[in-house]
């Protein structure tokens, strides 16, 4: 991996990572508030996959 890469991927990880601390804590205290039911853990995993997609996709936009 070269540093362009690197550099990519750790600019999509620190945007997954506050997208995906906020968006849960959110969805904590909805759920816990019985606002909206409790789903399965699979469409948490597959929202960050989607999320560090578009920012990866986004990140090397911005560089190109």
């Amino acid at each position: 991996m070269d540093e362009l890469q690197k550099k990519l991927h750790d600019h999509t990880s620190i945007a997954l990572f506050t997208f995906f601390i906020s968006s849960m804590g959110v969805i904590g205290v909805l759920q816990a508030s019985h606002i909206i039911p409790h789903f399965n853990q699979v469409w948490v995993l597959l929202g960050a996959i989607l999320v560090w997609g578009i920012s990866l996709v986004i990140s090397d936009y911005i560089y190109k």
